[in-house]
């Protein structure tokens, strides 16, 4: 039997642009109750990763002896060590053609021991690439992943690669701000281990979907998402 899970991991920006306006939200989604399951390590042998390598677009896995330095490298100030304890719920997409990535979806395959998968898909975009955001997200943003780039994402949660410069709030500084989204992340990362690393036997990490600047799809889009959200654009 296989469960599937379909996420924007944007959510998460989203929730911080209304908190920066003033509008007072309950974040239910990073504060979930967690579940009294017993965490499974898994060896570095289980973890697969699938990319469009013929097209240029690759995956480097959670497992390569190079992925904790460049999380040193692609990670904001503050989150390295965080996301270092995260693996293997991380990736990194490399971009090795001549034309930006301005959006992708990933689908992390789980495996139980049982048999069961549970597929989490997740779309992934460059807030300003796309369309216009209500936060700063630094130079980087508007260039989504460039040529010869690479852009570190999770398993239904997104990683800033710098620290967005928040519109001040009552209450809400830049240092509360950012402090309050490295501990929400960090809540929301030990919540995917207590309930989804339970039982599971092996990782396999896929591209679903990749779009580029000039409007080019590659990938099956299996769950839609890349469609769907670009289709009004």
């Amino acid at each position: 039997m296989a469960l599937k899970s379909r996420t924007s991991p944007y959510i998460f920006f989203s929730v911080i642009i209304a908190l920066c306006s003033g509008v007072i939200i309950q974040l239910v989604f990073f504060h979930l109750t967690s579940l009294l399951i017993e965490e499974v390590n898994i060896e570095p042998k289980e973890v697969k990763v699938t990319g469009f390598d013929a097209d240029g677009i690759t995956l480097i896995s959670p497992t390569d002896t190079a992925f904790d330095s460049k999380i040193d490298v692609l990670a904001a100030p503050g989150w390295a060590d965080l996301l270092k304890e995260a693996r293997p719920w991380l990736v990194i997409v490399s971009n090795n053609t001549q034309s930006k990535v301005v959006a992708f979806t990933t689908l992390f395959v789980l495996t139980r021991s049982n048999g069961e998968t549970m597929h989490f898909y997740s779309l992934h975009k460059a807030p300003d690439a796309v369309v216009p955001a209500g936060v700063d997200f630094g130079d980087r943003s508007d260039r989504g992943i460039p040529p010869g780039g690479q852009r570190l994402v999770g398993i239904n949660f997104a990683i800033p690669e710098s620290e967005p410069k928040f519109r001040p709030s009552p209450g809400w500084d830049q240092e509360r701000m950012w402090n309050w989204v490295i501990s929400s992340t960090r809540d929301w990362i030990q919540n995917i281990k207590k309930q989804y690393a339970a039982g599971v036997k092996s990782i396999h990490i896929k591209l679903d979907a990749v779009i580029f600047e000039d409007g080019l799809l590659i990938g099956p889009d299996t769950d839609g998402q890349l469609g769907l959200t670009l289709a009004p654009l």
